[in-house]
């Protein structure tokens, strides 16, 4: 996991993997996050559930951030049944795409599940809004890439 600090506080990698495990952990499906001010906003859907017709709004404030980071960091969750894009897990993919964020200065990322992968989101330092989609090929470019490091 990335140990970049940004002002104090942990880098993307370890913030967006902790947020991962926490959707692992619970075997969610058709996941949203987004940066906001105070920490990250989103939703999830329990397993089994349509993403369409039911999600659980949920908070992640920085303040407790830290706490799911120690707890994600005792052990990582491996998912029964991942996403078949994605069979290594929301942490693994999260924490990625946190590493990659740190790598680029990058700032106000998003990540929304969609049926086929991952629709990812970040400004650059350049004020460059970047939005990509990573389908099962990315997602593994990703995961095998420097910034799974």
């Amino acid at each position: 996991m990335s140990k970049t600090s940004r002002g104090g506080r942990p880098g993307y990698g370890e913030e967006l993997a902790a947020i991962g495990w926490y959707f692992d952990h619970n075997r969610s499906r058709g996941i949203f996050i987004a940066e906001v001010e105070g920490g990250y906003l989103g939703k999830a859907s329990a397993a089994g559930q349509a993403a369409e017709t039911y999600a659980e709004g949920l908070d992640f404030p920085r303040e407790e951030l830290k706490q799911l980071i120690l707890r994600a960091a005792m052990g990582p969750t491996i998912p029964e049944k991942a996403p078949v894009f994605c069979r290594a897990g929301y942490s693994a993919f999260m924490g990625a795409f946190g590493n990659l964020c740190d790598q680029q200065a990058a700032t106000n990322v998003s990540v929304l599940e969609v049926s086929e992968g991952f629709v990812v989101g970040y400004t650059l330092p350049n004020s460059e809004r970047r939005r990509e989609f990573l389908d099962a090929t990315g997602i593994d470019d990703l995961l095998c890439g420097p910034a799974a490091q």
